[in-house]
């Protein structure tokens, strides 16, 4: 399966929206930046938490040695994911919701078009 297959499919089961819909509609949510530290250095969601992709699995895995509370805490609450454009974070719902997590959401367009609003 390719990259875009794997995102394809993510779509079919993980929400995206807007940021500005995220702001409306669920202000408590936890925002969690899913990019490389690279990426993260580079700037963020000002609030946001640095869970890379390669390492979600395991971080957010209550089980998990690695766990982290600010996001196993959070099985039914708020969570946005997002990367730069979109399609990571969609891999990164697909995988929170695989573990139990109930309200995840992808933030369309990913930090690019979260920074194009501002």
């Amino acid at each position: 399966m390719t990259f875009q297959e794997m995102v394809d499919e993510a779509r079919k089961s993980v929400r995206e929206m807007h940021a500005l819909d995220i702001e409306a509609n669920m202000p408590d949510a936890l925002y969690a930046d899913v990019r490389e530290i690279e990426e993260w250095n580079e700037g963020h969601i000002p609030g946001a938490i640095h869970v890379p992709l390669s390492s979600l699995d395991s971080l957010a895995d209550p089980n998990s040695g690695d766990a982290t509370p600010e996001i196993t805490q959070r099985q039914d609450a708020p969570i946005v994911v997002y990367c730069e454009l979109g399609k990571r974070s969609l891999l990164a719902g697909k995988t929170l919701q695989e573990l139990g997590y109930r309200n995840v959401v992808s933030l369309k367009g990913g930090y690019s078009a979260w920074k194009m609003q501002r």
